[in-house]
């Protein structure tokens, strides 16, 4: 008998303690930006690898639209909320720290001043999955030719956003099994559609076009929308980009930046080409090689596996992110709106790919780690483990973007309420 009351004992106390570690190893679920990210309990080691002016200029930026979105109360970290004027006043504080100090001591007044916070991440806290986007710059022709064959075009008159958020708000009932199509840069929950109004004796809104109905059925044709003429398969890389610059013959640039999205879901077509292209090897270099050896038909069979469609106008600016600032090189990040706050300030640790000569794979992967501006999103960007790296314009950047598959370290920066009390009463910074 005592054996046994042993044995339940120690069973009993066995789960328990099971139950414990197993306690203390969940973590909350994801249910919205309040879980999204938590003050780290080890700080990171603070270093940069680019030009501080280059941030500087982002953080200014930042500044500026923050000060401009006046309907914007809080930025959310994690389950801490910054009023939006409690942060620009930090911002400044950083840009000053950043301005007057040499690196190392700017470096250890930001570690000073600031709290880290870590994301949620995948799997672990603070992890990220890391791709990355750039600015093609693409030979092109005003006019239709056989090499330039696909048109770049603006967006369509008959084009609507039904704000569906809007209509659950209402109508509850109205409730999908599936969530709708996130977009490139979509603002909340929306649907894209074609207004209807000839033929029909109230205007009606049906799905807008598919990609192959747009490029291979022609449903755009005759319409005046062509911004400029290029290769098919390089226009397909720019709607992925979102922007970029076209070359003209006679030496004229255009600068070309997203303007609209025909509702569709995006579909990596890279899923698609795994028989031919190894995973390790995936990259949108490797895609466009592949497909520039295939049949046009077959070619732009596989083009058609992505429905989506971008729309493009005309930019006297760098390319501009979804928060309404310039893209900056190396700097910029897009990750998703619903769970990060645009204008924010972050620290990224990751590896990046180094290069011999003009090869396209890399030659070794090098770590290292530079403070970045949220400032953008994408519709592959969907959850909080996931970040794409603006890595600027041109052959360079295509290369670095091309291959960037790799897992990182996110934090974001938040005033110490310590430092955000001193600047609201108008006192200095700390020294």
């Amino acid at each position: 008998m005592i054996k046994n009351n042993f044995a339940g004992n120690l069973l009993v106390f066995l789960l328990l303690t099971i139950l414990v570690l197993v306690g203390c190893t969940l973590r909350p679920k994801l249910t919205g930006p309040d879980v999204a990210m938590r003050l780290t309990a080890q700080l990171p080691v603070l270093q940069d690898d680019l030009p501080i002016e280059d941030l500087v200029g982002g953080i200014q930026q930042n500044i500026d639209r923050l000060n401009a979105k006046t309907d914007l109360e809080f930025l959310t970290f994690g389950p801490r909320r910054i009023s939006r004027t409690d942060y620009v006043l930090a911002l400044h504080f950083l840009v000053e720290v950043l301005t007057k100090n040499e690196k190392p001591v700017a470096l250890q007044m930001v570690s000073e001043n600031f709290d880290f916070y870590e994301i949620y991440g995948d799997r672990k806290w603070g992890e990220v999955f890391m791709t990355s986007y750039y600015d093609p710059v693409i030979k092109g022709s005003i006019k239709k030719t056989e090499t330039f064959s696909q048109a770049l075009y603006a967006v369509p008159k008959d084009l609507v956003t039904i704000q569906f958020g809007e209509f659950l708000q209402t109508f509850p009932r109205l409730q999908l099994e599936v969530s709708p199509p996130h977009e490139q840069k979509s603002k909340g929950e929306a649907l894209r559609g074609r207004l209807v109004v000839e033929g029909v004796q109230t205007p009606q809104i049906v799905p807008y076009y598919s990609r192959k109905q747009i490029d291979v059925e022609g449903a755009l044709e005759g319409k005046g929308l062509e911004l400029a003429w290029v290769d098919p398969i390089k226009a397909f890389t720019l709607q992925i980009q979102g922007s970029g610059v076209i070359e003209f013959e006679d030496g004229k640039r255009v600068r070309l930046g997203y303007a609209g999205q025909n509702g569709h879901g995006y579909v990596s077509i890279g899923k698609f080409l795994t028989d031919v292209i190894p995973l390790e090897k995936m990259s949108m270099h490797a895609i466009e090689t592949h497909l520039a050896t295939l049949p046009q038909d077959k070619m732009q069979e596989i083009l058609n596996l992505n429905p989506s469609y971008v729309f493009f106008q005309s930019l006297d600016s760098k390319s501009m992110t979804f928060f309404g600032t310039e893209v900056v090189a190396g700097r910029t990040i897009a990750t998703d709106y619903r769970y990060f706050p645009k204008g924010a300030v972050g620290f990224l640790e990751f590896e990046q790919p180094v290069f011999a000569g003009e090869e396209m794979t890399p030659s070794v992967w090098l770590p290292t780690a530079r403070f970045i501006l949220d400032q953008d999103t994408g519709g592959a960007i969907r959850g909080a483990h996931r970040l794409d790296l603006y890595w600027g314009e041109g052959f360079a950047a295509e290369r670095s973007a091309g291959v960037m598959r790799r897992p990182g370290k996110l934090y974001y920066l938040a005033p110490k309420p310590e430092l955000s009390l001193r600047l609201r009463e108008g006192l200095p910074g700390p020294r």
